[in-house]
């Protein structure tokens, strides 16, 4: 798996961008993407075998930077010197 998350669907078309980590396998090969969708009131689902992934972009701008990380105890609001449960 390359990619599992949120994405924005308007009129049936997803979009949505991501970053691939370097330690991938990079030969062409046959992949398999699938789609959920849901509103609240109506869901939707798909899915394409015949999609073909690999290679890298040559072109793509050099990624230095790394995340921005926040760690917390059993919740956001927690505060340092605070208390946590037996299982944080």
């Amino acid at each position: 798996m390359i990619y599992k998350g949120k994405s924005t669907v308007t009129n049936g078309q997803f979009t949505f961008r991501l970053k691939v980590p370097k330690d991938i396998d990079y030969s062409f090969g046959s992949s398999r993407i699938s789609f959920y969708a849901e509103n609240g009131h109506i869901d939707g689902n798909g899915s394409d075998e015949n999609l073909t992934i690999g290679g890298i972009n040559t072109n793509a701008t050099s990624d230095e930077v790394g995340p921005d990380v926040k760690l917390y105890m059993n919740d956001m609001n927690f505060v340092s010197g605070g208390i946590s449960n037996n299982s944080p």
